[in-house]
């Protein structure tokens, strides 16, 4: 990564990752929050005709786009097969150059500063066997210009909150967001969340032990 040094935020879904990034954006200059890895890697599906980031690019899930298109021909097919043969570091130096041109125009941002690139990494963005990921994620983690955050949440927290946005399709990562996009009162998150066990489902479990079991290796 010639001038680009990159943040991994290691997590998992509805697990306080968009906060994290954002205000690791708004301290360190030349910062760029890119988002997801898979959004980042699934442009043309993510921005195809009709799509929901075409119609409403205020939506949580498209705030990395509006730093500048990413290379389209970035597909999530093209990081899958770069994981397995452990070639992550030009794909980001791609990434990386496309955003990072915009972040550029930020005030207090000089040219000589390098471009710092925030990615959220969950473990639905990787595919393959165990032994490719676990491959893939060493030698991504271990290059001298990535340096890796763990953020992991309470289980069953972790899960009542992703039930909530798949019932709801409300991804909103506070509760100003929430009600300034118009999913709801928080009063309807917390009645739900109020109803939600203390003890996550055994399938929830074992999938969340397993990726951080993996990234923390």
């Amino acid at each position: 990564l010639r001038g680009t040094r990159v943040i991994i935020i290691a997590s998992r879904r509805r697990s306080s990752s968009t906060s994290l990034s954002l205000q690791l954006e708004a301290r360190l200059r030349c910062a760029a929050s890119a988002g997801e890895l898979q959004q980042a890697f699934d442009w043309p599906r993510i921005h195809g005709s009709g799509s929901r980031c075409k119609a409403d690019p205020n939506l949580t899930r498209c705030q990395s786009f509006n730093l500048g298109a990413p290379d389209p021909s970035l597909t999530i097919e093209v990081l899958t097969r770069a994981l397995h043969r452990q070639e992550w570091i030009p794909l980001l130096e791609r990434l990386g150059g496309s955003v990072c041109r915009v972040r550029r125009k930020r005030p207090g941002c000089r040219p000589a500063d390098p471009c710092v690139l925030i990615l959220k990494l969950f473990d639905n963005h990787v595919r393959g066997p165990p032994q490719a990921k676990l491959a893939g994620l060493s030698t991504l983690f271990r290059h001298r210009r990535v340096s890796t955050v763990v953020l992991e949440r309470e289980m069953a927290e972790e899960e009542c909150s992703l039930n909530y946005s798949l019932l709801t399709d409300d991804y909103s990562f506070s509760p100003s967001v929430r009600t300034a996009r118009g999913f709801g009162s928080v009063r309807a998150y917390r009645d739900f969340h109020s109803k939600c066990s203390a003890v996550p489902s055994a399938g929830f479990a074992a999938a969340h032990a397993a990726w951080f079991s993996l990234v923390r290796r």
